[in-house]
Parts: C-alpha cells; sequence; structure tokens
C-alpha cells in the first residue's frame, strides 16, 4: 500500500548529511601527508562540520514550527529526551574509550602528551569546548578534541529551546536574524581582544550563521510553502543547475583557491552560511514533493 505524502521526512538531508560526513572524513585521512595534492584535497574538512550546522538549524527549526503550528506550544521535555536518545549514546562512548585509551597509554609509557588532560567534569556538562578556547589548545585522547562539535550542538538545541519558547512566532524570523548578526560582532569583538588565538571557533556563537541560515530556510519553508516554491521556480533552470555545481565544487575543492586566516574567519562563516542556505533551499524545494512519513 502507497504510503500518504506530507512533509514530516526529507529524504535528500540524508544524502546532505553523507556529503558532509564524507567531506569531514577526507580531513581525518593519516595517508594523505603521503600525497601533497591529495593532502590539499582533505584540507578544510571543518566545512563539513559547518554544513551539518546548517542542517540542524533547518530541521530543529522547521520541527519547532510544525508542532507550535499543530499544538499551539513546544513540549521540552520530550524534545530534550529524543535530542539525548540521539546523541548523548554515542557521545558518552567516545569519552569511555577516550579514558580508557589515556589509561592505557599512560600505563604502557606510550603517552605522546599532545594536548592538556581532559576533565571530565566539562565533557560530561558539554563544555569542553570552552575550555578548548581558554586553553588554546585540545585535550589529549581520541576522539575527545573533536566532540566540540557535539558541546556546540547542545548549546544550540538549548538556546533554540529558549527561542521558541520565549519569542512569539511571528517574531521568530526576526530573532534569528538579530542572533545572525550577534554571532557576527561576536567573531569581530573577539578578534579584537584575541588577536592571537590559534583555538577561537568552536563555539556556539562563532558557528551562528550556519545555524541560522538553516533556520531561516526552514522557516519561510514552513510558514511560506507556496510562495517560497513560486520565487524558486521563477529562477532559470541553468542558474540553478549551475549554482549547484559552483556549490559542490566549491565545498570539496574551495581550499585550492582560498586560505582561511584567522582575520578572514569572521568574513568566511557569513559568506559560505549564506551559500549553504541558498543551496538548501533549491533542493528543499525540489524535495517537498518526495516528503513521505516513515512508518515507525
Amino acid at each position: 500500500m502507497q504510503l500518504k505524502q506530507k512533509p514530516d521526512y526529507f529524504p535528500i538531508l540524508d544524502a546532505f548529511r553523507f556529503f558532509a560526513f564524507f567531506r569531514v572524513f577526507l580531513l581525518h585521512i593519516p595517508a594523505a601527508e603521503v600525497n601533497p595534492f591529495f593532502f590539499k584535497i582533505t584540507e578544510g574538512g571543518e566545512t563539513g562540520v559547518d554544513f551539518f550546522f546548517v542542517l540542524s538549524g533547518f530541521l530543529i527549526t522547521y520541527l519547532f514550527i510544525k508542532e507550535q503550528n499543530s499544538t499551539g506550544a513546544i513540549d521540552g521535555k520530550k524534545y530534550f529526551l529524543r535530542r539525548a536518545l540521539r546523541i548523548w549514546p554515542l557521545y558518552f562512548l567516545g569519552i569511555v574509550i577516550a579514558f580508557i585509551g589515556i589509561y592505557v597509554s599512560n600505563a604502557t609509557g606510550t603517552d605522546s602528551g599532545d594536548g592538556y588532560k581532559p576533565n571530565l567534569l566539562t565533557l560530561l556538562t558539554f563544555t569542553e569546548n570552552y575550555r578548548m578556547i581558554f586553553t588554546d589548545g585540545f585535550p589529549d585522547g581520541a576522539p575527545l578534541r573533536v566532540l566540540w562539535s557535539v558541546c556546540v550542538e547542545e548549546h544550540f538545541y538549548i538556546l533554540w529551546l529558549l527561542l521558541f519558547t520565549f519569542i512569539k512566532p511571528g517574531h521568530i524570523s526576526k530573532a534569528i536574524t538579530v542572533l545572525w548578526v550577534i554571532g557576527i560582532l561576536y567573531r569581530i569583538v573577539f578578534y579584537i581582544l584575541y588577536p592571537d588565538k590559534t583555538v577561537y571557533d568552536p563555539d556556539l556563537f562563532s558557528k551562528m550563521d550556519y545555524f541560522c541560515s538553516g533556520g531561516l530556510t526552514a522557516y519561510f519553508f514552513s510558514n511560506y510553502p507556496e510562495q517560497t516554491k513560486l520565487f524558486l521556480n521563477k529562477i532559470p533552470g541553468f542558474i540553478k543547475n549551475g549554482f549547484a555545481i559552483f556549490m559542490i565544487a566549491a565545498f570539496f575543492f574551495f581550499q585550492f583557491f582560498i586560505a582561511v586566516s584567522r582575520k578572514g574567519a569572521i568574513v568566511f562563516p557569513i559568506v559560505s552560511a549564506a551559500l549553504f542556505g541558498a543551496f538548501l533551499r533549491n533542493w528543499v524545494r525540489l524535495a517537498m514533493d518526495c516528503m513521505y512519513i516513515i512508518p515507525w
């Protein structure tokens, strides 16, 4: 029996998640250092994480708006339970693996000493990313140094729940825009105060552009679906297809043409987040005709 189509699931997001994962995966291939060209390809893998943030901003905003429209309020307890079941098991497993590895390396005398000693309290409270900024380094023990993105996601979940709880639905887009501006100002002020920092952006407000880009995309698709589709349909196909090709090429090879410096990182998130949002808007428009409910 054919399933009734309804905007509950975006299959295209699964494809985007794979490409974002693959971009990050390339960054962590050790053999890349053998070949200079391949090493260059692997650079810039953090962009894959940034795209994940765009997808999170889109999906959480879409689900919140849908819940508000159907029930009139957000169930915070169910929301946090869903997020916890999705993220916490692997996150805490990563912490356990890291501490076992640290214990074994210390016992066998193979500890490289590459990084500061991890703190269990900051790890359990999802604040290790701020310790990275304060110490201007990364914790010893794999995979602790990559868990900062999970901390950022957790902080985003809390901020977005507060946003949709205390801001009226008609002002959500304005609030997201204000947060976007605050994120930009935050990076500027941070650079002025700490121009020599090498670890400077593993936090929520440094990545706010990406969450807001995805959030605004979801807002307009949720509240103005027909108007948004009509607007995008007016754009000639060759422009949309050309933009898609450009975005895919830039996603994997921008590092050959642009070197993102510490100062340039102030502007880079603005441009990349806007491009990611435009790319997502076009593909979600196509996916809206293919959405369906997953039979749980």
